[in-house]
């Protein structure tokens, strides 16, 4: 169980990093979307 909750804590923090990221770079998506060209438009 403590290994499970560890592996869940690592991917928490690696989210948050990764959003923080994104904001900081003004990459930020402030909606969700089926439409995969929101996310990457060529």
């Amino acid at each position: 169980m403590d290994t499970l909750h560890y592996e869940v804590e690592n991917g928490l923090w690696k989210l948050l990093e990764s959003l923080e990221k994104k904001r900081d770079e003004g990459s930020w998506v402030t909606r969700a979307s089926d439409n995969i060209e929101d996310y990457h438009p060529e």
